[in-house]
């Protein structure tokens, strides 16, 4: 809760006027976070152990819960009351109704039991700002509930002795008797009501009337105590549980004169108990459901796995798990906020069940993320039709909150018993097979082998070598030039990567970047690239020579760094190098992750000086209608484009379209991947000069470029 003043004068005085620090019940109140905005001295005393009411204001329970356990550390349940009152606060909070509960824990090493009433807190304006709560010290209460339970002869002796309800009825005449507090309990006024036997089955039902009369003569016979509960309707209308429990009183000859007994509401316990339950229920469901989607959640998930699993092994009978995952899903929820994101996964559960049959599990395992269990399929297509299906009811559009919403599925498929004998196996396997769906280009489904497996071996192996790959600075940058055709002159060198593996040689980008990106490894990767790139550049221009503008790739968990500009400052700083000699290349696929964002720190780069080109061009989605709207300097074409040129004549056009187009919008174009000379040409008689490629030269180490540099470059 915000700007909450938990010492104000004015508020503490508000609620000492409405709340005495004389009673003996304990009374409270918290904000959102648990925290005590009032606690009185009952509280204090008996259950924090706090020094005065001033104490437990901002703090919650746990915090005096560890500082009791701290003083006896030899006792880890010197005091765990703390520890267990949170969740009824969060159910207050989320019912937004006020609930009744029994919490218990150790305090002073002893258990200690309370009766809680807790309601939510407003504020002025009607919004829940915590709970306010009272709690009765209910332990005495408790160990008598706990022994009446354990033994049905104490329970029967006690009740005789409380006189909770006490009735005589005459054998010989059936006059009855009513103790004052009996008429309480049936509702009736002592004054008004004659109590007899044949009166009393006026509150009940036919099966209880029928049960008393068996259990009065069942007295009678055996001279043994008798029980019985029923339900009564009062007078008002309103339901009583009572326990009534009655036994034979006999003369000194043996003979029975008068049955005498006692009367129990068990009402207010048995509505407890049924809320108890009702709460238990809650909290179950809670800890197996996802809350969002009510969906089972992993753990649930997991357990229902493995009964299939058992169940599929007794019958001899595959089953088969998929994984899915939502294609753009981070997209939509950076641009579109979490409400939206939220409200598109509840309406992506609500399509996908409608496809699954009453036999099939469908779950969310978080975040955008789900799984589902096929049971009884007698062959794959039966599989594949549903993942289709459901691929399908996703692709549709979702309108939310006014809002045109497109996303994809990608799922990965693997079968019990082949691809896993347990649940974690099959699972992860199936995990495994998504992540292949996501690498073949998303909106799409794949099958577990055993290739993803080696692949997922690797990957673990690849990881583990780049972290120590970068540690011991593995890493060496490479320059490729970048030159205008007309004059072949260089223009700039595009900073690339190769890992000098200490026994696989040389290692390309393709890889070990994938891996690098999927881990956050990228970040520390690129500045090493960086660092290493601007001090080659302030030497080659110290000594005179002119490579040009440095084209440094950037991806987009670097700019996403909170840190990434206080580092390029202090890269400038120690190289000497000058921001106008540098060009960061950002991918157009990651442009596009989030547009806004994208615009607003590319216009801090522009800032400084430094050029910003779209690498890849063409290959993303949706770019065109943001391209003019970018602080961008160049458009580079990819290199897909143009390598089947002159044979392909769709790509030609579509370079020649991003050449025109880039040429409308005043921005600077290059071309990379060019490698023969029909290409140079195509891409010269459309106003293309600028050109990166193996035409003019393949990516070289520092000492080369060097040379090239002193000697003059030529083709």
């Amino acid at each position: 809760m915000k700007n909450l003043k938990y010492k104000s004068a004015d508020y503490n005085e508000q609620l000492l006027e409405l709340i005495s620090q004389r009673l003996p019940d304990m009374l409270w109140v918290k904000d959102l976070e648990g925290r005590y905005i009032f606690a009185n001295e009952s509280i204090c005393d008996n259950l924090l152990m706090a020094e005065d009411t001033q104490e437990p204001l901002g703090k919650q329970d746990i915090f005096f819960a560890l500082r009791e356990r701290e003083k006896f550390k030899e006792n880890p349940q010197w005091h765990t009351f703390g520890e267990i009152c949170y969740n009824s606060d969060e159910i207050v909070i989320n019912t937004n109704t006020a609930l009744r509960f029994e919490e218990y824990g150790h305090v002073k090493g002893k258990m200690l039991y309370l009766d809680v009433h807790k309601a939510p807190y407003y504020n002025e304006s009607g919004e829940i700002i915590g709970t306010i709560g009272t709690g009765r010290d209910i332990t005495e209460q408790h160990l008598i509930k706990s022994e009446l339970e354990r033994s049905v002869a104490q329970l029967d002796r006690t009740q005789r002795i409380a006189k909770v309800g006490s009735w005589e009825v005459d054998l010989s005449t059936t006059q009855t008797v009513w103790s004052d507090n009996n008429y309480k309990i049936y509702g009736v006024r002592k004054e008004e009501y004659k109590p007899s036997f044949e009166g009393l089955m006026n509150f009940l039902s036919p099966a209880d009337q029928e049960n008393a009369r068996n259990a009065v003569a069942e007295a009678i016979e055996s001279k043994e105590v008798q029980e019985l509960s029923y339900t009564i309707t009062k007078p008002d209308g309103t339901q009583a549980h009572l326990l009534v429990r009655g036994e034979v009183v006999l003369d000194e000859e043996g003979t029975p004169i008068s049955i005498v007994g006692s009367t129990l509401d068990m009402t207010d316990s048995i509505m407890m108990q049924k809320k108890l339950e009702g709460q238990q229920q809650l909290l179950q469901f809670q800890a197996t459901h996802d809350a969002l989607t009510a969906l089972p959640n992993r753990l649930l998930f997991l357990d229902r796995l493995e009964q299939s699993m058992r169940l599929a092994k007794r019958s001899k009978e595959k089953l088969a798990i998929l994984f899915l995952d939502i294609d753009h899903f981070k997209e939509v929820n950076d641009s579109l906020g979490h409400e939206v994101g939220d409200a598109l996964l509840i309406e992506i559960t609500h399509r996908m069940k409608l496809l699954m049959r009453s036999s099939d599990t469908i779950a969310r395992l978080g975040g955008d993320e789900f799984a589902i269990v096929l049971e009884n399929f007698t062959n794959i297509e039966q599989i594949v039709n549903i993942v289709k299906k459901g691929m399908e009811v996703v692709h549709k559009p979702f309108i939310l909150n006014q809002n045109e919403v497109y996303v994809g599925l990608s799922v990965g498929i693997a079968f019990y018993p082949e691809d896993g004998m347990d649940s974690a196996t099959l699972l992860k396997n199936a995990d495994a097979a998504m992540y292949q769906a996501k690498d073949d280009g998303r909106n799409t489904y794949r099958f577990y082998n055993k290739e993803m497996t080696n692949k997922a071996f690797q990957h673990i192996s690849i990881e583990k070598e780049l972290r120590k790959a970068l540690k011991n600075e593995e890493f060496e940058v490479y320059y490729q030039p970048q030159v205008n055709s007309l004059n072949s002159k260089i223009t700039g060198m595009e900073a690339l990567v190769r890992w000098n593996h200490p026994t696989r040689g040389l290692v390309f980008p393709d890889d070990f970047i994938p891996i690098a990106e999927k881990t956050n490894l990228i970040v520390e990767l690129d500045r090493q690239v960086m660092k290493q790139a601007m001090q080659q550049f302030s030497l080659w221009y110290s000594m005179g020579l002119n490579p040009g503008t440095l084209s440094l790739n950037l991806a987009i968990k670097q700019i996403e760094s909170s840190d990434f500009f206080d580092v390029l400052d202090s890269y400038v700083d120690e190289t000497k190098c000058v921001m106008s000699q540098i060009a960061f290349e950002v991918t157009e696929s990651q442009i596009m992750v989030d547009v806004l964002k994208s615009i607003e720190v590319l216009d801090k780069i522009r800032s400084f000086g430094i050029e910003i080109s779209v690498d890849d061009f063409g290959t993303g989605y949706s770019s065109l209608s943001y391209l003019k709207q970018l602080p961008i300097n160049k458009v580079k074409i990819d290199r897909s484009f143009v390598k089947d040129i002159p044979n392909d004549s769709d790509d030609m056009v579509l370079t020649k379209t991003i050449i025109g187009l880039a040429k409308n919008l005043n921005l600077d174009v290059i071309a990379e991947g060019v490698e023969t000379k029909e290409q140079l040409e195509y891409l010269q008689n459309n106003g293309c000069n600028d050109i990166q490629g193996y035409y003019f030269s393949k990516p070289q180490k520092a000492e080369y470029i060097t040379h090239l540099l002193k000697e003059g470059f030529s083709v």
